[in-house]
């Protein structure tokens, strides 16, 4: 009996471990599967302050309110609970109540913490997204559906030039190139993660059809991030790197020039994806606009254009600090007439991690206007 009680506690403890490392790992799911597993989970704070961080990650917010239920009967309660409680109702847009949880936690901080600023960020967020609550939607969202997302990370998608219902998206799932590699670029099938690969879908009759991969030559064991095309659509710009914020810009026209190669080079621009610089938008050929933490800047990720002249590319110019803040300016999208810019923010006045914001150029002043925030649905508590 006291035989068969160590291996059973021996195996609870294997549980733990590997959802521990999972967990580490941010497979969130796969860690939830084993710390679901542990019989003893019910005792074990540890385990269930990471099933709470774990299925707030994926928003699974109901269940992650359960384990706080039970946390909260501990005689001594994790410090930690607190930060998620107000991560819970700011995702739910209670925002009176996520106020309330940040500055409980942000009073068990030390003075000297570093996460200070960060809890006073949040709890400002809050405020101001108690003012933007009530304005009126400018439009309303829409998930795309089981055909196009996954568990994992789908992003910058983009309408083919050439065809309106053909689009491409850039993706981390399951069928990536070089199956799971860990941060060194080896594989890991238990605890590494997938790299991205481009992907092309098609809507037929208001149907998404099956995405497919791009040609197998240009998508790698390296992320590949797919960011824009050439106006007449024969050009494909990406990135292709060891991770999302940096590595080599290239060019391909889809044509193969000979067996197991492809047409692709180096794009030569102001824009130095090799040291940081990301979400490149080629607005033509001789206009790129993009994001860059480069010194200069006002603070975080600024955005920055760029022009073509005489074949050479001008230095790269900030929009200046009607557009830009000591926050983070990232993902920079112009319309055709190149005369509204729209751009996500970290800053004060996002709802919640990063929202969409949009400025004019005006034309009489030639500058850019103060953005204002597009609200809800299309901002929330996560990231926009």
């Amino acid at each position: 009996l006291c035989m068969s009680m160590s291996f059973g506690g021996q195996a609870q403890k294997e549980l733990y471990s590997s959802g521990l490392r999972h967990f580490e790992a941010k497979q969130y799911n796969k860690a939830l599967e084993y710390f679901y597993a542990d019989k003893y989970e019910a005792g074990n704070k540890d385990l269930l302050i990471r099933r709470v961080i774990s299925n707030y990650k994926i928003g699974n917010l109901d269940t992650a309110k359960k384990d706080v239920s039970i946390l909260l009967a501990f005689d001594a309660v994790p410090d930690e609970i607190y930060l998620y409680i107000g991560k819970i109702f700011h995702a739910e847009g209670t925002y009176r109540k996520a106020i309330e949880n940040y500055k409980v936690y942000l009073r068990k901080l030390s003075s000297k913490s570093d996460q200070r600023k960060e809890i006073i960020h949040l709890v400002k967020q809050c405020g101001e997204a108690l003012k933007i609550k009530h304005q009126e939607p400018k439009a309303f969202v829409d998930n795309y559906g089981e055909e196009l997302n996954t568990i994992y990370d789908e992003f910058r998608m983009i309408q083919s030039p050439n065809f309106e219902n053909k689009y491409y998206f850039t993706s981390a799932r399951e069928s990536s190139t070089g199956g799971r590699r860990n941060r060194k670029g080896q594989k890991d099938n238990v605890y590494g993660s997938f790299n991205s690969d481009m992907y092309a879908i098609e809507l037929v009759d208001g149907k998404w059809m099956e995405a497919e991969k791009l040609n197998p030559f240009i998508n790698t064991s390296r992320d590949e991030i797919a960011l824009g095309f050439s106006s007449d659509g024969g050009v494909l710009y990406y990135m292709k790197g060891p991770d999302y914020s940096k590595g080599t810009i290239y060019l391909d026209s889809f044509a193969i020039k000979q067996e197991n190669t492809l047409s692709e080079s180096r794009f030569e621009s102001s824009n130095r994806a090799e040291i940081g610089d990301v979400y490149l938008q080629v607005f033509t050929e001789d206009i790129i606009v993009f994001s860059s933490n480069r010194p200069g800047g006002f603070g975080g990720y600024d955005i920055y254009m760029s022009f073509k002249e005489n074949g050479k590319w001008s230095k790269a110019i900030n929009l200046g600090p009607k557009i830009n803040s000591r926050y983070d300016e990232v993902s920079p999208f112009l319309t055709n007439d190149g005369l509204s810019v729209y751009f996500s923010s970290n800053r004060i006045k996002s709802i919640g991690g990063f929202d969409v914001f949009q400025s004019e150029y005006d034309l009489r002043n030639k500058s850019w206007t103060i953005p204002t925030n597009l609200g809800e649905p299309i901002n929330s508590s996560c990231d926009d």
